[in-house]
């Protein structure tokens, strides 16, 4: 065989480009890997300093914080993004001006916004009674957040995900610092989201040195057209990772209900299962720029490689969440050192697992809705799946407590699966039958060696072999590849 015949011709540019593209996913996803693992190591550090009270302060101020950043941007950083992923990274009709404009009024309506839901917490919320120092400081780090936003988003629109990348992760460090340096003074625990401001700012004059954008003079000569502004970036409201937001709703309704102490261990088991999202979530700018630029390419074949990466992704996942499943006790003993209450982490964390599981493949299928325009309809769905999530949390905390908020959130997202995969139609071909057994799979299979107790190291590589197997008889990957399978189980 020749063997440098089978090889590509690339040439030494495509070899250039494949090597860019490569950095740019493996600092993405380590960004994302990085925002985890921020979030699990804050937690563990305000659990050990101000006890689980001091941490359900935190987690739902961090809720409120989240959820008012995502209510006021109205979709304007994926409404840029798309805008120059579309037209090569070049601006047009005073793009970045107009938009920059509506994010300067954002922030500002945030910032009164915090204050006034403060106001109203304070006396109605349980963890929030006393947090109104916190909320203060929120008002003043939310403009920063829409603004570091908005910088992130333009970079990724102009496909350098470099810049982003390395802008957020270190903006997560000096999130994790500033956390750490507050806590050594031993201030109040609402007021460590002072952090924020900190981290936020960081972001916002690392990226200024590469990024220049139209001056705050020219942003507010295009007010005018804010309105026409905000009813185009409307269309990506709840596109693209919205539904993030999602993960914060059951921390926020929690505090309504449940002390501080009660909210920290959930916080801690639900930020672990989020490890999840890691790579799809990292992954998930760099294919949206590339379907945004589809434009002319056959959809057939890119809505085919789009079922097969979010199939890829569910496997992989499978596997790691059944050795979660598998070795949790020990896990979370070396991660939180949990001295008792381990039924109730390992119930929340198992609760939480089934949706994580869908939710991790409809990322990377989210862009194809903008294919032929139909981003309204996702829009609809998310919004749909907005006020389930909120009136099952509503109905289930007051009678389940913490348990009510895992399966309200693992129930929304696998009803915005479904009604998702419907929602993009024939050309999807997404087979929702066999991702739901597939699911139903990973925990028959859990039970099944969980009672066997083999050893880890016979367990893992089994797991990894047969699991994807039993994915591919089911029809995870598609027809051609049920047939390949069978004939690979058959010839074992």
């Amino acid at each position: 065989m020749n063997m440098r015949r089978d090889l590509p011709n690339w040439t030494s540019e495509e070899v250039t480009r494949r090597i860019d593209e490569m950095k740019s996913y493996v600092l993405s996803v380590g960004e994302a890997a990085v925002d985890i693992a921020v979030s699990l190591f804050l937690l563990v550090m305000i659990g050990r300093s101000y006890g689980p009270g001091g941490l359900g302060v935190y987690t739902f101020l961090l809720s409120a914080f989240v959820i008012v950043s995502f209510l006021v941007e109205f979709g304007v950083g994926k409404y840029v993004e798309r805008e120059l992923a579309v037209r090569g990274g070049k601006e047009v009709d005073g793009l970045l001006a107009r938009t920059k404009g509506v994010i300067l009024i954002s922030g500002l309506m945030g910032g009164l916004g915090t204050l006034v839901l403060g106001k109203w917490i304070v006396g109605a919320s349980v963890v929030g009674s006393g947090a109104w120092p916190g909320f203060c400081v929120l008002a003043i780090a939310v403009p920063f957040n829409l603004y570091s936003g908005f910088q992130a988003s333009v970079l990724h629109g102009r496909g350098d995900h470099v810049t982003a990348s390395r802008a957020g992760v270190a903006k997560r460090l000096v999130l994790l610092g500033s956390v750490f340096l507050l806590a050594g003074m031993e201030i109040r625990p609402d007021l460590l989201v002072t952090a924020f401001v900190f981290s936020e700012v960081t972001h916002i004059l690392l990226v200024k040195r590469s990024l220049k954008l139209p001056s705050f003079t020219a942003a507010l000569k295009r007010l005018g057209a804010a309105g026409a502004t905000i009813r185009e970036s409307l269309r990506y409201y709840f596109t693209h990772e919205g539904l993030r937001v999602l993960f914060f709703v059951d921390f926020f309704i929690l505090g309504f209900f449940v002390s501080a102490v009660q909210e920290g261990p959930y916080a801690e088991a639900s930020v672990l299962a989020r490890f999840f999202l890691i790579i799809p979530l990292g992954a998930a700018p760099l294919y949206r720029v590339r379907v945004y630029r589809s434009t002319g390419i056959d959809h057939k074949r890119l809505f085919a490689d789009s079922r097969r990466t979010a199939a890829r992704f569910f496997s992989f996942h499978a596997v790691i969440a059944l050795a979660f499943l598998l070795y949790f006790p020990y896990l979370l003993r070396v991660v939180f050192k949990v001295q008792g209450d381990l039924p109730i982490f390992f119930r929340i964390f198992s609760l939480l697992l089934p949706g994580l599981l869908l939710f991790s493949s409809t990322i990377v299928l989210e862009p194809l809705f903008n294919i032929g325009g139909r981003e309204q309809g996702l829009n609809r769905i998310a919004l749909r799946i907005f006020l389930i999530n909120a009136l099952l949390n509503l109905y289930l905390i007051p009678y389940a407590g913490v348990f009510g908020a895992a399966i309200a959130t693992t129930g929304s997202l696998i009803i915005y699966f479904v009604l998702f995969a419907h929602g993009i139609g024939g050309k999807g071909e997404i087979p929702i039958k066999a991702y739901l057994l597939s699911g139903t799979l990973v925990y028959v299979a859990y039970h099944i060696l969980d009672s066997a107790r083999m050893p880890v190291l016979l367990v893992i590589p089994l797991i990894a072999v047969v699991l994807p197997l039993l994915f591919g008889v089911v029809g995870l990957y598609g027809q051609d590849a049920v047939r390949r399978t069978q004939n690979a189980v058959e010839d074992l």
